[in-house]
């Protein structure tokens, strides 16, 4: 059986003991940033259906479907960072890569649009971390 190599222990090592850092949260604030959005997308969809002539329920649909597609990103930042805040040490720590999954969505969120950014997170749960073996792996 082979040995594993240095730069696998080490890996290990900076997994199992890297300072798990807890952002602050500023959730009143971002509940106040949510609902006034959700009145300004809300009223202006209630002003379309009025001009356009069509039911207020389907402009709310595509009102909320355009809140996901505009701020989308802050959503699933905002969720990751709760995660990141609220979440055990011992969870956080299970990742095997470099940086962390986290840590990796908020970069791939900063880095790409909406939809790459969700897809390049879940191939990277789904896929890179599954499998065993630690490793360094960048958006």
């Amino acid at each position: 059986m082979s040995q594993p190599s240095d730069n696998t222990l080490s890996l290990r090592d900076y997994c199992k003991t890297r300072q798990q850092t807890r952002p602050r949260l500023h959730l009143l604030k971002w509940a106040l940033e949510v609902v006034f959005v959700e009145i300004l997308i809300i009223s202006a969809a209630w002003l379309c259906c009025q001009m356009a002539g069509i039911s207020f329920v389907l402009c709310c649909e595509i009102a909320n479907i355009l809140i996901f597609i505009i701020f989308g990103k802050w959503i699933i930042r905002r969720m990751i960072l709760i995660y990141q805040h609220y979440a055990s040490e011992d969870t956080r720590r299970q990742c095997t890569c470099i940086p962390s999954c986290s840590e990796y969505a908020l970069i791939a969120l900063d880095k790409f649009f909406l939809f790459k950014a969700i897809y390049k997170i879940w191939r990277r749960v789904t896929h890179t971390c599954a499998q065993p073996g630690y490793k360094i792996d960048y958006p």
